[in-house]
């Protein structure tokens, strides 16, 4: 149990120091994604710059509706959700590591 909690207490402290050193460029990011999201409704850079959805946007979503078992609304959010999965699978199947 006291391994645990010493554990919980560094990785708290790792987290901390982590957000201390990192603040300004976290800080920085929040502003341009601000920004971004304010003047072009969106922070998919394909997106502002070509006009078309990139094969990431809605990926988040489309995640979550996968494993909430709505393949629908997943594949309207990003198809490319079932290819990624698949890919992830082989490479975990692949893997000889285990």
């Amino acid at each position: 149990m006291f391994a645990e909690e010493n554990r919980g207490k560094e990785i708290k402290e790792r987290i901390q120091k982590d957000l201390k050193q990192y603040k300004k460029a976290v800080i920085l990011t929040g502003m341009i994604l601000g920004t971004m999201q304010i003047l072009f409704q969106t922070v998919c850079p394909m997106r502002i710059l070509f006009g078309i959805p990139c094969p990431g946007c809605g990926l988040t979503h489309a995640g979550w509706y996968v494993i909430t078992f709505q393949w629908k609304k997943a594949w309207q959010w990003n198809p490319t959700i079932f290819l990624w999965i698949f890919c992830g699978w082989t490479i975990d199947s692949t893997d000889s590591s285990y």
